[in-house]
């Protein structure tokens, strides 16, 4: 069980950094932003930062199918991607299970995949927030 514990935290640490790593660039991104996006531009972004958190998503369930190709040999890559987005995502269809020995590292991936699924929705409120405070400050209206 601890050899478990221990490679679902490894591979925690690195979906982790990779999650804060496109935090960091996109509140980069703001911050150098002088006006505030409006209308059809600001939905262009928007749809921009959820693209790409769903391309971040998907690299990070990446990262957990190679892990489960690599420690269970009777899957192939498509059973292991599989495997993988239905337990980051929680679904847990219950279709394809693992061995005994690494269900534990299945079950930590659903309680990340809901941490990282709320950072972004934060991430997505931030740039929301930004946008609006900026915007705010711009007409002179006061944030109350």
């Amino acid at each position: 069980m601890l050899n478990q514990l221990l490679w679902a935290l490894l591979l925690t640490a690195i979906t982790v950094v990779m999650h804060s790593g496109y935090s960091a660039i996109t509140i980069k991104l703001l911050a150098r932003q002088q006006r505030p996006r409006q209308g059809r531009y600001l939905h262009f972004f928007m749809v921009r930062v959820v693209i790409e958190l769903i391309l971040l998503h998907s690299a990070e369930t990446i990262v957990w199918a190679a892990f489960y190709e690599w420690k269970n040999a009777g899957w192939d890559w498509n059973t292991s991607l599989y495997f993988s987005v239905v337990s980051y995502a929680t679904l847990g269809y219950g279709d394809v299970l693992l061995p005994p020995e690494w269900r534990l590292v299945g079950a930590l991936q659903s309680l990340v995949g809901v941490l990282l699924a709320g950072w972004s929705v934060a991430l997505i409120v931030a740039v929301l927030q930004s946008t609006l405070r900026k915007k705010a400050i711009e007409d002179r209206v006061p944030l109350k």
